[in-house]
C-alpha cells in the first residue's frame, strides 16, 4: 500500500515543474506570481520555503501545500559549497532575531553568500560593496549581514578564496529535466520517512537512558511485527519505543494521580524505564522469568534494560516471551495487582493458546514452552 502523505506530496511536485517552465504563461501562473507580490519568485526555490510562505498568510492554501511539499524535499539537499547559501529567509543567517530579506539587494541580484565576494573570493568591504553593486545602503545594514554569516563559513571562505562562477541548484535542475517527477519524488519522500525514524527525539532519549549510541531503530520497529501478530502487543511496543506509555509520573503531571510513586515499590517515580526495569519488584520478577525459562529450555537469558525495552534478542521465542511479560507488567500496574510468576504463566498460557489457534507457525515458536505451563 502506498504511503498516502508521501504520494500526495509527490503529486504536488508536478506543479513545481509547471511553475519552472518559462514557456508556460497560463492565467493561473500569472495569478500565482501576483500573490507573491514583493517576493522574488526565484527565492521560493532556493531558500527556506517555510519562512517565505510564513510571510504570505493570504496565499492560496493549495500553493501553501505545494510549497511545503517542495520544502520538505529541498531540506535534504546538500549544497556543494556554503557560498551557494541563499541570504534571504535563511534560518542560519539571522539579524535582530529574524531572517533577512532586503528587497533592494534582491532586486539588484544579491541573493547568495557568493554575491558578497569580490573576484578574488574575499568578502567585500562596505565601500567595495557599494561601488561594485550600486546599492545604496548604510554601514550598519551591510555589516549586520556580514556579522550574520557564521564564523565557520567565513573561515571556509577565507581558506578557499574562490568565487563561484555559477550557482548550481541541483534539485531545480533535476526537477526541470524529469519528464514525470512524481515517481522520483515519491521514492525520496519514502526515503525521508525511513531515515526519519533515527532522528526522532524519543529515540534519542532512549539512547541516552540506555547508554547506547546509534541504535538501529528501523530494525526495532520491524521486529515488532515479526515477533507477534497480536495487534494489542504491536501497539503496546510501538508506543513504548515512542515513549508514549502512560505511567504514574505522567498522570501526576496531568493532575490525574495524586502521586507519581511506582505502583509496585511505592519508593521512586514511576517512569517508563523504572516501571519495566529499574523497580526492584519488577527486577525480581524478571529474574524469576529468566530462571523459569532456563529450567525448561536450558537456555539462559541475560536480562538487561536494552533487551527489555528494545526486544533485542536474536531468538524470536525470547522476544515474544519478553513482550508478553512486559504487557503483563503493564496490566498489573493498571489494575494495581502484585506481580506473580504463577499469575504470569496462567496469562501466558491463555495468550499462547489464542495465538496458536490464529497462527499455525506459533506452535513451533512456543513448542518448548507449551508443555511446561
Amino acid at each position: 500500500m502506498p504511503h498516502l502523505e508521501s504520494f500526495s506530496k509527490a503529486l504536488k511536485l508536478i506543479w513545481v515543474k509547471k511553475l519552472l517552465d518559462p514557456e508556460n504563461m497560463s492565467a493561473w501562473k500569472m495569478l500565482f506570481l501576483d500573490q507573491l507580490k514583493n517576493i522574488n519568485p526565484d527565492l521560493v526555490w532556493c531558500t527556506n520555503i517555510n519562512e517565505v510562505i510564513g510571510s504570505k498568510p493570504e496565499m492560496n492554501i493549495f500553493w501553501l501545500d505545494v510549497f511545503r511539499a517542495w520544502g520538505s524535499l529541498k531540506k535534504e539537499e546538500r549544497l556543494g559549497d556554503i557560498k551557494a547559501e541563499c541570504l534571504w529567509y535563511n534560518k542560519r543567517l539571522i539579524v535582530g532575531k529574524k531572517v533577512m530579506h532586503y528587497k533592494k539587494w534582491d532586486d539588484a541580484g544579491i541573493r547568495y553568500v557568493n554575491d558578497l565576494l569580490d573576484n578574488t573570493g574575499r568578502l567585500y568591504s562596505f565601500a567595495e560593496f557599494k561601488l561594485n553593486t550600486g546599492i545604496e545602503t548604510n554601514f550598519l545594514t551591510y555589516h549586520g549581514v556580514i556579522h550574520a554569516i557564521p564564523r565557520e563559513w567565513k573561515t571556509h571562505i577565507k581558506n578557499d578564496r574562490k568565487k563561484l562562477q555559477e550557482i548550481d541548484n541541483t534539485l531545480l535542475t533535476l526537477i526541470k529535466s524529469l519528464k514525470k517527477p512524481t515517481r522520483w519524488a515519491y521514492k525520496n519522500y519514502i526515503k525521508q520517512q525511513n531515515e526519519g525514524i533515527n532522528r526522532q527525539k524519543p529515540h534519542q532519549k532512549w539512547e541516552e537512558i540506555l547508554g547506547i549510541r546509534d541504535i538501529d531503530w528501523r530494525y526495532s520497529f520491524r521486529n515488532i511485527f515479526q515477533v507477534t501478530k497480536n495487534t494489542k502487543l504491536q501497539a503496546f511496543q510501538y508506543k513504548l519505543l515512542h515513549r508514549c506509555t502512560i505511567t504514574n509520573s505522567k498522570l501526576f503531571y496531568f493532575g490525574i494521580k495524586p502521586t507519581k510513586a511506582c505502583t509496585f515499590c511505592s519508593l521512586y517515580s514511576e517512569t517508563i524505564v523504572h516501571l519495566f526495569w529499574d523497580c526492584l519488584v519488577v527486577k525480581s520478577f524478571w529474574l524469576e522469568v529468566a530462571e523459569w525459562y532456563k529450567d525448561i529450555t536450558n537456555v539462559s537469558i541475560n536480562m538487561n534494560s536494552e533487551l527489555i525495552i528494545l526486544n533485542g534478542s536474536a531468538c524470536k521465542t525470547v522476544n515474544s516471551l519478553i513482550i508478553e511479560a512486559k504487557y503483563y507488567i503493564y496490566i498489573c500496574r493498571c489494575k494495581e495487582m502484585s506481580l506473580d510468576l504463577n499469575g504470569f504463566l496462567r496469562y501466558l498460557r491463555k495468550q499462547i493458546n489464542i495465538e496458536c489457534l490464529a497462527e499455525e507457525t506459533a506452535v513451533q515458536k512456543w513448542a518448548q514452552i507449551l508443555d511446561n505451563i
